[in-house]
């Protein structure tokens, strides 16, 4: 017997972040067969801008599907700033109801905020710092895995709830003085205040997804963070505090991972990073080609503000994000500016620090501070304008310039995985969609 179920989309970003996830989620979103999104992973350290009807949105918790008054649900996988959700939600007054939340989701606390920064100020000392954004999601996640942290569910049994604040605050009582921690009674009627605003929002989050699907309609999964990231197989201590691969649409939703049909990771064509950590393709910003791509690509991080890195695409980490995701399908971003430039490169393989040819990453990344990069050179294919890249997602693959054709098959040949975007600007309209998911997915009845 054949049942028609709904299928799953995953997108999630290949390197260290501001892939440009935001505007391919954005893109795949405003497409009729998606019915619900989900954000899975993460807490407010994640951001992105949306742009739709001439209006701007800023998110950093909220799934993007409220931006088009989509089912949107925050699983259990990610961790919940009350305040920073109430804030964000201002941007969506009619469309509140629309967002669900598991209460398995664990709450960011003031505690974790300030120890957040505590730590990462104490990290610098011993050149560890991963260049947090300080928004508590470390020391949350922390406290989760310690079996002290406090979900949404808990403040229904009042027993529970009183008996985790209280350890809580035995817990830290040696830090007291420099977190500075808000009297017990006022942040428990804080928590209890929140809960009432979103009581209404609270669903199973699995039990809810899966009624989703067994009605033949389609989920985006949307990832935060980055492969290069993840908790375990990112580049460790220089990482963030959550699963970021795909499995994590699972763990952080109460899905299974059947539903995960299609896995599309995405790139840019460069690289770039916010932070700390070794950077084997690392470019010098104060001078061009490093310069030209900081500026031209506007290379500041949503959340902080703050220059990123950039450097060369590195296509070893990229066929290790392959492998680690499953990954079905690529979508590469910021094509219109490395195509900028007269030649660039991308690293193909690296030189150990005993003189090896490799293309593995080690388990400490900081022996990759002693690696040697192998570049490939390619052509620049020019600076087009808008109105250039319009038309060439009009026209379709074809009209590609050859030079711009060469470059994407040789990262396909070398990734053994297809693009199924190419992004050419922040605009939705300036993609170009190599291959239609749409017609591999079910289509509802009526």
């Amino acid at each position: 017997m054949i049942f028609l179920v709904g299928k799953g989309i995953v997108v999630i970003g290949m390197a260290y972040g501001d892939e440009g996830k935001g505007k391919i989620v954005d893109y795949y979103c405003s497409k009729h067969y998606i019915d619900a999104v989900v954000r899975f992973n993460g807490g407010s350290n994640a951001g992105h801008t949306i742009v739709a009807e001439n209006k701007r949105y800023a998110l950093h918790l909220l799934p993007s599907g409220m931006v088009y008054g989509k089912t949107s649900l925050i699983g259990n996988g990610v961790v919940v700033n009350p305040q920073k959700l109430e804030e964000e939600l201002k941007q969506f007054p009619d469309k509140i109801k629309n967002l669900k939340i598991d209460p398995r989701s664990h709450i960011v606390l003031p505690i974790h905020v300030k120890l957040d920064s505590y730590q990462e100020t104490t990290k610098k000392e011993g050149k560890t710092s991963a260049g947090t954004t300080k928004q508590g999601v470390g020391p949350c996640y922390s406290d989760k895995a310690s079996r002290i942290g406090i979900r949404w569910a808990d403040i229904e049994v009042d027993e529970i709830f009183q008996s985790q604040l209280n350890y809580i605050y035995k817990y830290y009582s040696h830090l007291k003085d420099i977190l500075d921690l808000p009297p017990k009674d006022s942040l428990r009627n804080e928590i209890k205040n929140y809960y009432k605003k979103f009581e209404q929002n609270f669903v199973d989050g699995g039990e809810f997804l899966e009624n989703i699907l067994l009605n033949n309609r389609n989920i985006l999964f949307e990832g935060a963070q980055s492969t290069l990231l993840d908790i375990d197989h990112g580049v460790y201590p220089f990482n963030t505090s959550s699963t970021c691969l795909v499995s994590g649409a699972s763990s952080g939703t109460g899905i299974g991972i059947k539903y995960l049909n299609e896995r599309i990771g995405v790139m840019k064509a460069y690289t770039s990073r916010v932070g700390e950590g070794p950077f084997v393709s690392e470019l010098d910003t104060s001078e061009n080609p490093g310069k030209y791509i900081q500026e031209i690509g506007a290379e500041y991080g949503t959340t902080t503000g703050r220059p990123r890195r950039v450097g060369w695409l590195d296509l070893v980490s990229m066929k290790y994000s392959v492998r680690l995701n499953s990954l079905t399908g690529l979508a590469i971003t910021k094509l219109d500016v490395i195509g900028g430039l007269e030649t660039f490169k991308v690293v193909v393989g690296y030189i150990n620090d005993k003189g090896e040819d490799t293309k593995i990453i080690p388990p400490s990344v900081l022996k990759i501070k002693n690696y040697q990069s192998i570049y490939k050179e390619f052509e620049g294919w020019g600076i087009l304008s808008k109105n250039q890249w319009l038309t060439i997602c009009q026209k379709g693959k074809d009209s590609l310039p050859k030079s711009l054709l060469d470059f994407i098959s040789f990262i396909e040949k070398y990734l053994k995985c297809p693009f199924y975007l190419l992004s050419f600007g922040p605009d939705r309209e300036l993609t170009l969609e190599l291959d239609n998911i749409e017609s591999e997915l079910p289509q509802p009845e009526g």
